[in-house]
């Protein structure tokens, strides 16, 4: 990645040639400093041509560092989730290349995919909120015990009520009723069909949308359906790419709750194939009633779960 110092140096750069150019032609400056100029210019451009040579080097670093990764992780993960079902959910602007990188490790893992859904931009938009809060109270059991809240998350309740549990030998099937509710008003695509209750839930983020109340909505929405998820099975990890861990992403708002963050797991570089791995080692210690933030950014309990942690039956 090319630093902020390799910008300021380059912009520089432009200028003082164009300043150089302009003195050229200039009678009122003395020949000392068109000099002078000139091997600041020089200087520099070889400045630029080294910061250059360290990107290339850096990337070509980065490279390899993905490649090995991507070839020992089926090796790693083997088996670490045999027996647990996973449902993959994504949240709007998810890239497609996050959601299949996390299916495919998850199947490296053992893991079966209960099913896979993806979360529309009306979910979470307070201009929706009348419309999915009579959804809610329509498809909502009357058994279900709902939080006080927002529409978005009381429907994480309601969602998770119907695909998660925490058995994973037995239980009722995936209330099928619930999910054709939400897609057929637009707020769940079901991508792929519930075939049985997950243990395991993961909730996939994209990095924060430029608009600060967009964002604070869905944040909110999506922070409550990971819970949600969490509370309703055996665990739940949310993950994204690092932008989601700074400020304004959903990661950095949860890691920032001192009481959401104690209660499930989060992982961001969840786009890399370390950050991959790092989902399944945080989905086996979540089976196993651990919590934790993993990742590279402001993440609180290092790089990875640790990955010699057994799941408890």
């Amino acid at each position: 990645m090319i630093d902020f110092r390799y910008h300021v140096i380059s912009i520089v750069a432009v200028f003082l040639a164009l300043t150089v150019g302009i003195v050229l032609g200039s009678s009122f400056l003395d020949q000392p400093l068109l000099s002078q100029l000139g091997k600041e210019a020089t200087k520099l451009n070889e400045q630029t041509d080294v910061l250059r040579t360290q990107v290339r080097q850096l990337q070509r670093d980065e490279q390899y560092r993905d490649l090995f990764v991507s070839e020992v992780t089926p090796t790693l993960v083997r088996d670490r989730l045999d027996g647990q079902t996973i449902l993959v959910v994504s949240m709007p602007g998810v890239a497609d290349t996050l959601i299949g990188g996390t299916i495919t490790v998850l199947r490296q893992a053992g893991a079966d995919i209960a099913g896979q859904l993806r979360m529309q931009e009306s979910y979470g938009d307070p201009r929706r909120d009348a419309q999915l809060g009579e959804l809610v109270a329509r498809l909502a059991p009357s058994s279900l015990s709902l939080p006080a809240g927002s529409p978005a998350q009381r429907a994480g309740t309601v969602i998770a009520a119907a695909t998660m549990t925490k058995n994973a030998t037995s239980g009722p099937r995936p209330t099928d009723a619930v999910l054709t509710g939400f897609a057929d008003a637009g707020f769940v695509e079901v991508t792929r069909k519930p075939t049985r209750r997950a243990t395991l839930a993961v909730l996939l983020a994209a990095p924060a949308d430029t608009d600060a109340d967009t964002t604070s909505s869905r944040n909110v929405a999506g922070i409550a359906l990971a819970r949600a998820l969490n509370s309703a099975g055996r665990g739940a990890v949310l993950g994204g790419p690092r932008e989601t861990a700074v400020v304004g992403g959903i990661i950095a708002a949860l890691r920032a709750d001192n009481k959401l963050s104690r209660e499930f797991s989060s992982i961001d570089m969840a786009d890399t194939p370390p950050g991959q791995a790092g989902l399944v080692f945080a989905l086996v210690a979540e089976a196993s009633g651990n919590f934790g933030h993993y990742g590279l950014t402001s993440a609180t309990d290092g790089p990875v779960a640790n990955v010699f942690s057994p799941i408890n039956p």
